[in-house]
């Protein structure tokens, strides 16, 4: 048995469009949809992504929701409001991912940069999520 305690599952996030959300995690980051449930008893639609590697994206649907608030769409000023703050992904070469990206016409909001020794950058996910990469290895 590992001495790890805790095994990363999933990170959930409200979006304003559950098929959107979808193919934005399938169409740039691969994901695939695992399961879909159009009206859970708590009254949002619900869909798990998985990436294949055992980490999932849990997407909820609400009838009423709010964007995201204008202090969390930059990580410097985000940081400054209580809460989860971002999903982050560990990457080979940040560089490539980036010019990817950019075939998908997705630009980074922040970075790429060396920041506390690692290599990152943020881009947006859908409804201006925000999504860390990160390269150990620089």
């Amino acid at each position: 048995m590992s001495d790890v305690r805790y095994k990363p599952l999933h990170v959930g996030m409200s979006v304003s469009s559950l098929e959107s959300a979808i193919s934005w995690f399938g169409d740039v980051l691969g994901f695939t949809l695992r399961e879909k449930s159009e009206m859970t008893p708590m009254g949002f639609r619900v869909a798990f992504l998985d990436n294949g590697d055992g980490f999932e994206v849990e997407l909820f649907e609400n009838k009423e929701t709010a964007p995201v608030p204008e202090g969390s769409l930059h990580p410097d000023t985000d940081s400054k409001t209580q809460g989860t703050k971002h999903i982050a992904f560990e990457v080979d070469d940040l560089d490539a991912e980036l010019a990817y990206f950019k075939t998908k016409g997705i630009e980074p909001v922040m970075g790429p940069a060396v920041c506390f020794g690692l290599y990152v950058a943020f881009i947006y996910g859908p409804d201006n999520i925000l999504i860390e990469f990160i390269e150990w290895k620089r």
